[in-house]
């Protein structure tokens, strides 16, 4: 909340408003959830029917965008996460 040149209590609309940050987490989680869980599997056979087959599973990211975009959405949702208390805090005022 602001103070007005007289002292009056004013909120800064809409970024008092909880819903805003509740929906600000909701899409930081619906989109990096499947991205960061997603998998892609491949095996390779040198030769079919004889020998071992190599087989492993990733992001298809990669690695490094992963890690990254873990990261972000992290800080996105703590900060969100801070904002969203911040505005429930401000309603019991």
């Amino acid at each position: 909340m602001t103070r007005t040149r007289d002292g009056r209590a004013v909120r800064n609309w809409p970024w008092s408003e909880w819903w805003l940050w509740a929906v600000a987490i909701f899409v930081v989680v619906a989109f990096s959830f499947p991205l960061l869980t997603y998998r892609v599997g491949r095996c390779v056979d040198y030769m079919e029917g004889y020998g071992e087959s190599t087989c492993w599973v990733e992001s298809p990211l990669g690695p490094e965008a992963t890690w990254g975009l873990g990261i972000a959405a992290a800080i996105a949702g703590l900060y969100f996460a801070y904002r969203l208390v911040l505005a429930l805090l401000s309603r019991r005022v």
